[in-house]
């Protein structure tokens, strides 16, 4: 059986800053808030030009930019789609259906 080991400098804080820091090397480098300003671009770019010219209809586009925020608060453990759509569009009376939200068809538009 082998082992690991290792060592690293970060701590608990760098770890966590690592987390959120991004994949994308160009937007790792500047400071938090250029990355985070960079990051809600990217994704405003997504949902106002990328869905659109894949034939896709958006007609709230709140929704969508908080579906990235959603999903990760309720995937730290086993969930459901449900849970993953009630933690992305909280309060909200007027959710897309399961099959919009799971991305295997525009049922409805969003």
């Amino acid at each position: 059986m082998f082992g690991l080991c290792g060592s690293s400098t970060l701590t608990v804080a760098g770890y966590a800053s690592e987390i959120v820091a991004s994949g994308f090397p160009a937007v790792r480098r500047p400071g938090d808030r250029a990355r985070r300003a960079q990051l809600d671009g990217y994704l405003a770019r997504i949902v106002e030009h990328d869905f659109p010219e894949q034939g896709h209809l958006v007609r709230r586009p709140a929704t969508l930019r908080a579906w990235p925020a959603g999903y990760p608060r309720a995937t730290a453990t086993t969930t459901s789609c449900s849970a993953i759509l009630d933690a992305a569009t909280p309060g909200d009376t007027g959710k897309p259906s399961k099959t919009c939200a799971r991305g295997t068809g525009i049922t409805r538009p969003i």
